[in-house]
């Protein structure tokens, strides 16, 4: 936790050095959002700043037509939102919440990774480490 927190910290140092300008005007460096078929964003049209919503809810239904049996139940199994995005190319996030457990929500996923370049990553946080 004090790796994350220090991470968060450094980007947070860093990130107002990164927005100057750089001669671009307001125009440029708008913001436009929508649909990509697999979830909504928001991005810049620079490229800088990109965020990305989504989720799954998984539901269980279960009916008996047999005499003497138990009543029909509906149960929400599990239901997950997802933030994830990219700021200025080399800092990425992701947050996924699971929100089923009744008094308390699981932190599933939750990390940053910065990458100068692309054969040079730090990541930290809690993830699931890749596996191939």
């Amino acid at each position: 936790m004090r790796t994350l927190t220090a991470l968060l910290s450094l980007l947070l140092a860093i990130v107002p050095h990164l927005s100057a300008n750089n001669g671009q005007n307001d125009e440029e460096s708008s913001v436009t959002s929508g649909w990509n078929g697999s979830h909504a964003f928001i991005q810049s049209t620079d490229g800088n700043f990109e965020v990305g919503f989504g989720g799954r809810v998984h539901l269980d239904f279960r009916a008996y037509s047999a005499d003497f049996t138990p009543d029909p139940t509906f149960v929400l199994r599990r239901a997950r939102l997802e933030i994830d995005g990219t700021l200025y190319k080399f800092f990425e996030f992701k947050v996924q919440p699971e929100f089923t457990d009744e008094g308390s929500t699981l932190l599933r996923d939750g990390y940053i990774n910065i990458h100068p370049k692309d054969s040079i990553q730090v990541t930290a946080g809690q993830f699931k480490a890749p596996f191939s």
